[in-house]
């Protein structure tokens, strides 16, 4: 327990455990909330798990396209627009259903919102990626908790929210609560005493650190 406690007291790591946990939780409530859905509109568990499955395909058919562009030009331009786009395609997603549109518009819908799906876990791996190395498997560790937490949290909120309002505002929520625009304003690093890329003579807001020596210790 002392040991994620230490990763707790690290800079920003409050914000980011609480964030990256509220970013995935999506992950967990579009699918199950889609599936619920259109099976309400349309009757039928085949349209239903297309839709849903075709969400999921796209998402991971997406992925390693945005993660190498978020790592040619940093993730800040790509979370950005993800954070724009992705509310609208589920809004979108959510009238098509609604309007009883065909089932191939439906699944061409569910395409467009799962390739919008934010790289929110892939961003957060990388930041835990750069804490000191002596708490860094704890910080992957207790990662990876909230992430656990996020597939129990995720489907009773979607179960709630179609029980007391309907699957539709499911979905809503899940494009609502998504905003990865925030790991894009976070500070970089800076150097602290002892540094090795820091001069012993360097003010104490040094320049960000660049180095790989410095991730140890900033």
């Amino acid at each position: 327990m002392r040991s994620y406690l230490s990763v707790w007291r690290l800079p920003s790591a409050p914000v980011l455990l609480l964030a990256g946990f509220a970013g995935r939780l999506p992950s967990a409530m579009v699918p199950l909330a889609l599936l619920l859905m259109v099976q309400q509109q349309t009757g039928s568990y085949a349209v239903a798990g297309l839709a849903s499955a075709t969400y999921g395909l796209a998402m991971a058919a997406m992925a390693p396209v945005l993660g190498r562009l978020a790592d040619r030009r940093t993730p800040r331009p790509v979370l950005l627009v993800q954070a724009a786009a992705y509310p609208l395609l589920l809004a979108l997603l959510v009238a098509v259903v609604l309007g009883g549109a065909p089932t191939a518009v439906v699944v061409a819908a569910s395409a467009a919102a799962g390739a919008a799906t934010p790289l929110v876990s892939g961003t957060v791996r990388a930041l835990w990626s750069r804490v000191d190395p002596a708490v860094r498997g704890t910080a992957f560790a207790l990662d990876a908790t909230a992430t656990e937490l996020v597939f129990v949290a995720g489907p009773t909120l979607v179960a709630t929210l179609a029980v007391v309002a309907g699957p539709a505002w499911a979905l809503g929520v899940a494009g609502c609560w998504r905003s990865p625009a925030r790991w894009g304003s976070r500070p970089r690093p800076r150097c602290a005493a002892g540094c090795p890329c820091r001069p012993p003579s360097a003010p104490a807001r040094s320049p960000p650190c660049s180095p790989p020596a410095c991730r140890g210790c900033c």
